[in-house]
């Protein structure tokens, strides 16, 4: 890691401390029998990918389930494959400031809306993701369990390390079980 991105990993934590200082949020335990509206942010870099995620809002929805979804793909444009919609939207690198904090105004929505449910799709631990999920008001939060997600993450799954699809079905199975 070069000293440049250790300035800007420091810089985007300070950053994100600031806003972090007064923002409050109802936090309530989650689960997909009593959530009404879930909001999903995930990798959107390969096609696979963005298929497995189709894939995920699909059973969500026949759960009567209101997803709506942020994807982030990591070029300069967004792929052919990343069809935005009214419910899924998708950023790129050319939507990142120098230290890589996403800066839309459709986002700031996203991150002040209180959606039952926050869920990251990101096994990573991509900074994007982490700043998404540390700044949402979503009442759960639910991401990869890697210990750099601790202080944003309220529930952590473990998946097959690599295995979105994994990942996706031990999601469903622990979210299933809490009835809360």
């Amino acid at each position: 890691m070069s000293i440049i991105d250790k300035v800007k990993g420091y810089l985007r934590s300070r950053i994100l401390q600031k806003k972090l200082e007064g923002r409050r949020r109802n936090r309530q335990a989650g689960s997909l029998a009593t959530a009404g509206e879930i909001f999903v942010i995930y990798d959107a870099s390969e096609e696979y990918q963005n298929k497995l995620t189709e894939d995920f809002f699909a059973e969500l929805k026949s759960m009567d389930i209101k997803v709506k979804s942020l994807g982030y793909a990591r070029y300069k444009i967004i792929p052919h494959y990343c069809i935005p919609q009214l419910t899924r939207q998708f950023i790129c690198k050319k939507d990142l400031n120098f230290l890589g904090i996403p800066a839309l105004p459709y986002l700031d929505d996203c991150l002040n809306e209180e959606f039952d449910l926050l869920i990251s799709l990101d096994m990573s631990q991509d900074p994007v993701f982490q700043y998404i999920a540390a700044l949402s008001k979503a009442r759960c939060k639910v991401g990869w369990n890697d210990p750099a997600n601790l202080p944003y993450y309220d529930f952590l799954v473990k998946g097959k390390d690599g295995d979105l699809s994994d990942f996706i079905s031990q999601l469903i199975k622990y979210l299933s079980i809490n009835k809360s």
